[in-house]
Formats: C-alpha cells, structure tokens, sequence
C-alpha cells in the first residue's frame, strides 16, 4: 500500500504497489479476505462502511508518519468501522499483513500481456454477455431476442429467455441490453432493453422462477423517430437505479434535436427508480448513442459512437456538476458540424479519448473497468475496442488524466459488437459472427 498527493489536489490518495499491481482492496473484516487478496476491489476516492466516508491518508497523529482510515466529514474524526478512533486496525490493503507506507512510488506499470480465449460458439449476432454477481453462468444476448446460458462449458439448449416474437432484430435494432437485479439470487428480477416490432424503445422487467421468467411489467416506453440510434446498455448505477442509455432518435447530425433537450430521454442515460424508493430521471445528455457504458464506483465511462469523424470514450462522477456531453454542439474535442467554428464548449464534458472515424475504425464499442482476480496488472484498467477496427484498448485513468494505456491485436476477424462481464468481474467479447471469448492473461 502507498499514500501520496498523486494528483496535486493537495490531498493524499491510497492504492497497493507491488510489481505488478498498482491499485488498493479494502475489506472490513481481515478474516473475509480470500487466498488470492482482497474482497472488495476499489480505486481513486471512495466510501468504505457507508456512503460519505472517504479513506484518507494522514499523519493524524504526529508521529511523522501517515496512518490510513476512514474521515467522517460530519464529525471530524478518523474513524474506523465500528466508530472508534485509530482507524487503520480494521482496514487491509492487498493481503493480510501489509503496511501501510507514504511516499510517491510512481506511476502504474505497463499493462499486462493479454489473450483470447474461446468459450463458446453457435450464437446468432451476440451483442452482449454478464451474469449476476457472484454466478459461475454467462448469459449471452443474442440480437433476434434470445438469451441463452453458458454453464460448465456448454451452451443449454432451452434459452433462458425468448421474446423473438416482441423483437425487431433487424439493423441497429434488437435485444440490446439485460441487467440483473443486486438482488436477484433471493428475488428472481431481471430487465430487458430492446426494440419492439415496431422499431420502438422497451425497458421490461421479469421475475425468474420455477417456472421460467414471467413478465412483470414495462419500465419506459420511447417512439423511436427513426430506425437507428438506439442506444442499447442497461446498467444498476451507485443510486441504485437502472440506468438506461438511449441515442438521439437516429438520423444523421440529430435532425430531431435531441441532443441537447434536456427533456426527452432521447440522446441521455436515464435512471429509472425500479425498487420505488425514488424518482426517475434523466441522468445525462448530449449524446449520439451510448452503445455501451460501465458504471466503476462513482465513475461512469462511456462509449458514444461518433458522426462524421470522432469516436468518443467519455467519463464522468455521477456528483459531477455538468452531465452535458455535447451532442449535437461538438463531436470529438470540435465544432459540429465540420468545419464549424466558435461553439460554446466550455459547459460541456469534454472526452477523455476521441480517435478517428475515419482512419482508426467506425463505431466504437465501449467496454468494461477490469474488476476481476485472474489477470495480474490489469485491475482497474478500463477496455474498449471498435466495431470494424476490431482492436482492443485498455487504458488506465486516475481521476484527471490518463496515467497508462495500450493496445492489443487478437487477431479478431467478425466485427466487434461488445464487451461482457461476468458474475466474478472477469471479461469477455463477443463478435458478429457467433462467438464468445474470455480475456485471460496471456501465456
């Protein structure tokens, strides 16, 4: 573990160092701790034993050295978990018996060495895979409405869900999205974002159970002015809410002017409230079409396929004061239309990576923050890749900057069409062409 001002905010961060990791675990209880390290995998600044406690370090004491635990703003005290002062004794960082030490030890190291590896095959234009957290499973989405089961290696016959009779699986359309419930072990909720025969927007919630899923009820419903655009991720974000990403309506350069209204669900990432304890609402707007976003802590990154000519990876803190990507004002870091110039973009969250359209690939399919055990170095490396491209990028980013970043050729030759994650945090990619993969440590 290492603490340092590594931003220059005037603040000491935390994380683990040692030679090929870079980043910090928390456990509240140091029996909890399995062989391979930490439980709870968490980066940058973040809440440990309830919302609004951020670890810190510090010389609290004055003995010249800085001591880690947890600042309770409202009550001025380092803290630990059961409100007791000396608040390092129940905090681990990495393994059990590591110290925590201050001092700046530089940046990340490289990222790892990375392959393929085959899963399984025989799908028809897959667009998606996860599973709920903590399931050995991996369910696939296929675009036509199925979702099938992959267990021990072998797909099941019987899909899990079958609503290809509700779906218009044709051009951007389809069976987009799934989501499952944080609770779904003991209550069965799962959701569905697709397109319905008539081209338009459904987020649906089901039941599991004995007897199969159940339909339960229809979240949001959006008419859909054109045919592409759809946007197509869904996603349990920190408020608990399900986050919904939707393009602009479709057409090129946004000719319904959905971008920048902040009243449709149309070019944003809406939240909807699906335990009733809240209000829905539109989270985000300002873009083209979210094809793929991934919420990591209070950070959201998402991928925002481009127009004319820049492809953008946008990221944001859900407390950040503007939640405005631009859409239809600026693409990439320029002016929209091409060739325009003197737009406003100083209200605006600019991209953290925009590449080109035109010469580094066409649509981007954004990916996933690696929060899985079996791949050394790559903890809290942000994946993405390129629906012709075909490449896949990682990326390491501390809050301000990007500190570490590289590409690999796996040799893809189907089109890219997302990222999967499964109940454990590891990551896969699915291709047009039928087949999954599991990103694994190389060699």
């Amino acid at each position: 573990p290492f603490a340092g001002d590594f931003n220059g905010d005037g603040k000491d961060t935390v994380g683990v160092h040692r030679d090929n990791q870079h980043w910090v675990f928390i456990t509240r209880d140091l029996s909890g701790l399995p062989a391979s390290g930490g439980v709870a995998p968490l980066g940058g600044t973040f809440w440990s034993n309830g919302t609004g406690n951020t670890v810190l370090a510090g010389d609290w004491d004055g003995d010249g050295d800085d001591t880690l635990g947890t600042w309770w703003p409202s009550r001025f005290l380092l803290v630990n978990e059961n409100a007791n002062l000396v608040a390092d004794e129940r905090v681990a960082f990495g393994e059990p018996n590591w110290l925590p030490v201050a001092g700046n030890l530089g940046p990340p190291p490289p990222l790892p060495d990375l392959a393929l590896q085959w899963v399984a095959s025989g799908f028809s234009r897959p667009l998606f895979a996860t599973a709920p957290e903590g399931d050995d499973r991996l369910f696939v989405v296929e675009q036509g409405g199925r979702i099938k089961i992959v267990q021990d290696g072998v797909v099941l016959g019987r899909p899990f869900l079958d609503i290809s009779d509700l779906v218009d699986g044709n051009g951007e359309k389809g069976l987009l999205g799934l989501a499952f419930h944080p609770s779904f072990a003991s209550n069965g909720r799962f959701f569905v974002h697709y397109s319905n025969t008539s081209g338009d927007t459904r987020v649906v919630e089901y039941r599991d159970g004995a007897g199969g899923p159940q339909f339960v009820r229809t979240l949001l419903s959006v008419d859909q002015p054109a045919g592409n655009h759809n946007g197509g991720m869904i996603q349990f974000g920190p408020d608990g809410r399900l986050h919904v990403g939707l393009g602009d309506g479709g057409g090129g350069g946004d000719p319904f002017g959905n971008g920048q209204n902040a009243y449709t669900p149309l070019g944003a990432i809406v939240g909807l409230d699906v335990d009733g304890t809240g209000t829905d609402q539109i989270w985000a707007i300002g873009l083209r079409n979210p094809w793929r976003f991934d919420w990591d802590g209070s950070l959201i990154y998402i991928g925002d396929v481009g127009q004319d000519r820049w492809e953008e990876i946008n990221v944001v803190d859900r407390w950040a004061p503007s939640r405005n990507f631009g859409w239809n004002v600026q693409e990439g870091f320029d002016c929209y239309p091409p060739g325009a110039t003197g737009c406003d973009t100083s209200k605006y969250v600019q991209p953290l990576v925009a590449f080109s359209n035109l010469t580094e690939g066409c649509s981007v399919t954004g990916g996933f923050v690696y929060r899985g055990w079996e791949i050394d170095g790559l903890h809290g490396a942000y994946l993405y890749s390129d629906f012709c491209a075909k490449f896949v990028r990682g990326l390491f980013y501390d809050g301000s900057d990007i500190t570490t970043s590289r590409e690999w050729d796996f040799g893809i030759t189907a089109t890219v069409s997302s990222f999967g994650e499964d109940g454990h945090g590891e990551l896969y990619v699915t291709t047009f062409d039928g087949l999954v993969h599991k990103i694994v440590a190389a060699g």
